[in-house]
Order: C-alpha cells, then structure tokens, then sequence
C-alpha cells in the first residue's frame, strides 16, 4: 500500500471515529435530557415545576 492510500484510510476511520463519538454524546445528552424531563421552559405551564410529565 502506497503513502497516499494509506493517508486515506487513517483519515477515513478517522472520519468515521468522530462520527461514532459525536453520536454517543449525542445520543447520551438526548437520554440524559429526557430522564431529567427538560427544563421548564420546554413544557406547558401546567406541567411546571415536576421533573417529568405525568
């Protein structure tokens, strides 16, 4: 394998590892956001106050 193929590939999984990493986080904040029910101001007044809908 030549240097510039192998260039290619240590950037493709590179892509392709912060792909995967981003979407962990991504996936971690938007479970994390809905067990904590969002904040107040995300929901209707009447289900103020109570972390989560009922």
């Amino acid at each position: 394998m030549d240097p510039v193929t192998a260039d290619a590939v240590v950037m493709f999984y590179a892509l392709i590892g912060v792909l995967v990493v981003a979407g962990v986080v991504a996936a971690v904040v938007l479970t994390v956001r809905h067990r904590r029910g969002g904040s107040d101001r995300d929901r209707p007044v009447g289900e103020r106050g109570h972390g989560r809908a009922p």
